[in-house]
């Protein structure tokens, strides 16, 4: 069970965590939090290197479903940046001035609707420091993608470099679960904690 976890729940650099949830109509982001699987059971968890993407991979092949995209974003040059986010259909863009969730603020928002650019606000971010970022979409059906963008400076818009992308920046483990064993068709359940 251990080496499964560390597996699925390590640090890990060039890349963020995507989670779907599946089966659920609507356009409007919020539908996600009504989800019976939100937070913690997405049908879908895997780890993509661009937040430029599409659930399905093809932007028009899937419907009904709710993504949401977190991570860190870690410049590699200070200064001020922009983002720039295109979905289909409503999103919510949240960033946060260090490594923690819990102050995260959006930045940019269009919902229910869909596919027009929105442009962040300005933020000033320091070279080598893990900024928190989560970005939820709904699709309903047609066109399916979220594509987050960024002005770097003295750069061009444009995808953000998986060198520049984490999940789990810098996770501690505070206390290992105890050793359970058992045989088949008993399961086992273990909690772990990081800060």
């Amino acid at each position: 069970v251990m080496d499964q976890m560390a597996a699925n729940y390590r640090a890990s650099e060039n890349q963020i965590q995507r989670d779907v949830w599946t089966g659920q109509g609507g356009t409007d982001y919020t539908l996600i939090f009504s989800h019976p699987g939100w937070p913690a059971n997405p049908n879908v968890l895997d780890w993509i290197t661009d937040p430029w993407n599409s659930y399905s991979g093809d932007e028009n092949a899937q419907s009904d479903y709710g993504q949401r995209e977190v991570g860190h974003i870690i410049p590699a040059i200070s200064g001020s940046y922009q983002f720039r986010v295109n979905a289909d259909d409503g999103h919510l863009f949240r960033l946060n001035t260090d490594e923690s969730a819990y102050h995260a603020v959006q930045m940019t928002l269009m919902n229910p609707n869909c596919c027009g650019d929105v442009y962040s606000p300005v933020v000033t971010l320091t070279a080598g420091t893990a900024y928190y970022f989560d970005a939820m979409y709904k699709e309903g059906g047609g066109g399916d993608y979220i594509h987050i963008e960024w002005l770097p400076p003295g750069g061009s818009w444009g995808h953000i470099p998986s060198a520049n992308l984490a999940y789990g920046y810098d996770v501690a483990v505070l206390a290992n679960p105890a050793s359970t064993t058992t045989t088949n068709p008993l399961s086992a359940s273990f909690s772990a904690a990081y800060s």
